[in-house]
């Protein structure tokens, strides 16, 4: 064999093994790509999964929150009434209370434990603190309203009292309902 020979045997074996090299290179690439095909695609899969759960979960939340908005338009409309009443100085009965801001303040307290969980945690702080204070305001006014009309003369009611005290709810109430709007806005966005 002459050097030649040689280097075309040698030169043949390179391109072989090259192409060989090149082909089985190809090779690794595709099913290299095809995994990270894969991969995207499940990736973009679970991404869209996720964002169909917190999109039925970000849209419940908008619910509950504009639901507690009407809820707190109804307590508040209601303690208007009432206020009104009593600052003209008359006489107010208990059935009457109970349907106009009792019960509504029931629904509200039923209707905010059943979705707390929506409902950031300052602002279910706050809605609790007002639920509570409303409630015994409430109960205290009834109290009263039933020792007069027993005309148990010692325990008249003390109507300035009770407007400082239904005054003060309104301004609580007002200012949670200014709290859930300003929620509302952040969720869809309007953060002017």
């Amino acid at each position: 064999m002459d050097l030649k020979e040689i280097l075309v045997t040698v030169l043949i074996n390179a391109v072989v093994t090259g192409g060989l090299f090149f082909g089985l290179q190809k090779v690794i690439e595709r099913r290299l790509q095809r995994s990270l095909e894969k991969f995207k695609m499940d990736l973009q899969l679970a991404a869209f999964e996720h964002q169909i759960r917190f999109t039925k979960l970000y849209e419940r939340r908008a619910e509950v929150i504009a639901e507690l908005h009407k809820r707190f338009l109804r307590i508040q409309s209601g303690l208007y009434t009432m206020l009104y009443q009593l600052e003209e100085g008359r006489p107010i009965s208990s059935s009457e209370a109970d349907g106009t801001v009792y019960e509504t303040t029931k629904t509200l307290g039923d209707y905010f434990k059943e979705n707390l969980i929506y409902i950031p945690e300052g602002l279910c702080n706050k809605i609790e603190t007002l639920n509570k204070q409303h409630l015994l305001a409430l109960i205290n006014f009834w109290q009263a309203q039933l020792s007069e009309e027993m005309e148990e003369s010692d325990s008249k009611i003390d109507r300035n009292q009770y407007i400082h005290d239904m005054k003060e709810i309104v301004s609580k109430v007002s200012a949670i309902r200014n709290d859930i709007e300003c929620e509302f806005r952040k969720m869809i966005g309007d953060t002017v």
